[in-house]
């Protein structure tokens, strides 16, 4: 009997073994103009691309699905062609047909198409890890438009976090922020948002499409034209993570 009973442990802890996930594997992949077959022959924009590429999984397979899905919308110029567009590989096609398209039109035009991406993993603590992108993009006009981007992934349930999964106490948070935004852009508590210059619906404090986490820091940052003008920048606050750890969901 107790030979049974070992047996049978063995067998479990083998089948735990097996059905753990494999450790995550951390891989930059670098796409530039020069590397791309489609430009071999004919004209090409600048591309500059250093993509985190994840191994070990299932996990890794979202963590890759969100990475690319993110560099597939960096690189569509026209919302209409989202829907024809589903891998980065089409992505890159299509973009290099859209600025052929439009050095044909415009053969003296200057300067050139322009797309620039580098990530890297901001955060891991074991539970929580933050991907970061400093994305620039240039389609022609004025200046082109540089952005920061942030995703967000729960390393328990293995999936992308969206902003409002991050927090336990959502409106609570957005009450901390507002008055921390207030208080650096020196606007007083009476104040109308609006009447500052700040873009925020109905003159109502929202918090920003890309919060992220970097150096035991927890980022809101606004991009350009997302509140204000493209003139005053990126708009940043940033908390210790110890000052906002009642407000999360999980304590990073």
């Amino acid at each position: 009997m107790k030979k049974v009973s070992l047996i049978l442990s063995l067998f479990m802890i083998l089948v735990a073994c097996k059905k753990e996930d494999p450790r995550l594997t951390y891989d930059i992949e670098v796409i530039k103009t020069e590397s791309l077959a489609l430009c071999d022959e004919g004209l090409c924009p600048e591309i500059a691309i250093d993509k985190v590429t994840m191994g070990g999984g299932a996990f890794a397979d979202t963590i890759n699905t969100a990475v690319e899905k993110h560099l597939i919308d960096l690189l569509i110029m026209d919302p209409d062609e989202a829907k024809k567009v589903h891998t980065l590989d089409e992505a890159l096609q299509n973009f290099v047909q859209n600025y052929r398209v439009y050095r044909s039109d415009f053969p003296d035009a200057i300067p050139e198409y322009e797309v620039s991406s580098t990530s890297s993993i901001s955060f891991d603590n074991g539970k929580l890890l933050c991907i970061a992108f400093d994305d620039y993009t240039y389609y022609g006009g004025a200046h082109g438009y540089g952005s920061t981007f942030y995703l967000n992934f729960d390393k328990d349930l293995q999936q992308v976090l969206t902003p409002e999964m991050l927090f336990k106490d959502l409106e609570g948070f957005k009450r901390l922020a507002e008055k921390r935004f207030r208080s650096q852009y020196q606007i007083q508590p009476e104040e109308d948002l609006s009447e500052t210059g700040y873009f925020f619906t109905e003159d109502t404090f929202t918090l920003p499409q890309n919060i992220g986490f970097r150096n035991d820091q927890l980022i809101l940052l606004y991009n350009p034209y997302e509140i204000a003008s493209y003139a005053d920048g990126q708009l940043i606050l940033n908390f210790d993570l110890a000052e906002v750890k009642d407000y999360l969901k999980s304590n990073p």
